[in-house]
């Protein structure tokens, strides 16, 4: 009876401190912000003042991605057809305010190219 009490215990204090407890933090980024345009018109109603809030919880050294696409036909003043294309700008989270600039200024040239 002796020898089985001792069992038990040496039992429970075993399988009790083999039971660890990990906190584990979930992460969650956000890494590319995409938009398709089908008319030229549409550069303007890009919402520029919500992109950096979109990242604003991710770590500072996380790379972000900002992808702008243009599909359907605009004509180049040299009458060339373009069909489509997409620009992309990519850097830290931290830079997402001067990503979001050079966005700004390549659309800006894009358009008078394209108008």
């Amino acid at each position: 009876m002796k020898h089985l009490f001792y069992l038990v215990i040496l039992c429970i204090s075993i399988t009790s401190f083999a039971q660890e407890t990990t906190n584990t933090k979930k992460e969650i980024s956000i890494t590319t912000y995409s938009v398709t345009i089908n008319t030229l018109d549409g550069f303007d109603t890009i919402d520029w003042e919500s992109i950096p809030k979109m990242f604003k919880y991710n770590k500072p050294e996380t790379i972000v991605k900002l992808e702008f696409s243009f599909k359907q036909d605009a004509t180049l003043l040299s009458e060339k057809k373009v069909t489509e294309f997409t620009i992309a700008i990519q850097g830290k989270s931290k830079e997402i305010d001067s990503l979001v600039i050079r966005a700004k200024k390549i659309f800006t040239k894009t358009s008078k190219l394209l108008n």
